[in-house]
């Protein structure tokens, strides 16, 4: 793709003379971004996830163009939590910003927190592609085995041993079979989470009614097909212990609610924004197995009313979630940030003490 630039692609003299910038803090942004961007007269600088943010707001000035960034996940709560100096960094960042994206208005309150002023942020929904979703609604019948399926990646903020542990309890006095979509990866933290999630399979394993079967990492196209052969999608987020979230919400969720499938989740981050607890499915309380356990047990008693529910959540996903509208309000915020940096700059004096004066600019 002619559009499509990386770094990888510039000649080696570039690339070493950006890394010895960088190093010694002659220039604290690569140097490749002001390269690309002058050469494709670039009018705006869009960086996903705050730290990226942050290291390249110098390239956004050099060229004489507006910052916008996005934050995600893990930037929102673990980074400024885990390292401390983040938080005076962030406050760089909404400085030089000229807006501020967040995937929903839990997010937006968690950066306006870290000193975001409310005028520069904005809530830009991801998107998926609907129209490829098939949508199969779907009720749950009380009298045969409840089918579950789990997909995500063994991390603690996905609450996969929560999960697996409430369908055991559940399963004492209601049939559960499992189908689990996911695995831990080389990082020490899954690794750890991978084997707790063991532990509760094993523990579960000893309950008669429950079953499990484990596909692993699989092929988004799976995931798909395995909701059409089970009655709930279950995902228990929560807040890991070193402040990790999801920030917003599990894009599955969004991917899982447009196909039809019953829905079993969390009130935590941004979820309540895609699962409308008791409209387009149940939330439970974060973290709170108990909680979890007799919203399981609801899902359950609702039965055929889960055919209405899984409609209705078809279209809020097609209503706030579509990927195409969602791009063309990504477009309306980029000409928003190109007409606030276009804009006239009044100079005015703040007096701030007998015979002195201090100077501000105001859009």
């Amino acid at each position: 793709m002619d559009q499509l630039h990386s770094a990888a692609d510039e000649p080696l003299p570039a690339r070493l003379l950006d890394r010895l910038c960088l190093w010694t803090r002659a220039r604290r942004y690569p140097g490749h971004l002001v390269r690309v961007g002058e050469r494709i007269g670039a009018e705006l600088l869009h960086a996903h996830f705050a730290p990226w943010g942050w290291h390249v707001r110098g390239a956004a000035r050099k060229l004489g163009v507006p910052l916008v960034v996005s934050f995600y996940g893990y930037d929102v709560n673990q980074l400024p939590t885990v390292e401390p100096r983040w938080r005076e960094r962030y406050r760089e960042l909404f400085a030089d910003a000229a807006l501020v994206l967040c995937e929903g208005e839990h997010m937006a309150a968690c950066i306006r927190a870290l000193g975001c002023e409310p005028a520069k942020l904005r809530v830009q929904r991801l998107g998926v592609d609907v129209a490829a979703i098939e949508h199969r609604p779907r009720a749950i019948d009380p009298r045969t085995p409840l089918r579950v399926l789990m997909a995500a990646a063994f991390r603690e903020k996905k609450g996969v041993p929560l999960g697996i542990e409430a369908l055991a309890t559940l399963a004492r006095s209601h049939p559960v079979e499992l189908t689990l979509i996911g695995a831990a990866s080389d990082l020490d933290a899954s690794r750890t989470e991978g084997q707790l999630v063991e532990a509760a399979l094993e523990r579960a394993s000893r309950v008669k009614g429950f079953r499990v079967r484990r596909l692993g990492f699989q092929p988004h196209t799976v995931l798909f097909d395995e909701a059409t052969r089970h009655d709930l999608f279950l995902s228990p987020s929560l807040t890991a212990s070193d402040g990790d979230t999801e920030g917003g919400a599990p894009m599955a969720l969004v991917d899982m609610a447009a196909s039809g499938i019953p829905i079993v989740s969390s009130t935590h981050c941004d979820i309540p924004g895609v699962i409308r607890h008791g409209v387009t499915g149940l939330l439970a309380r974060e973290a709170d197995l108990e909680d979890l356990v007799a919203t399981l047990e609801r899902a359950l008693q609702l039965g055929s009313t889960w055919f209405d529910m899984t409609v209705a959540g078809r279209s809020h996903i097609e209503q706030n979630f579509d990927a195409a509208e969602q791009g063309l309000r990504l477009a309306a915020l980029y000409r928003e940030a190109i007409a606030r940096a276009a804009s006239p700059i009044a100079e005015v004096r703040v007096p701030v003490g007998p015979g002195r004066a201090q100077r501000g600019g105001v859009a």
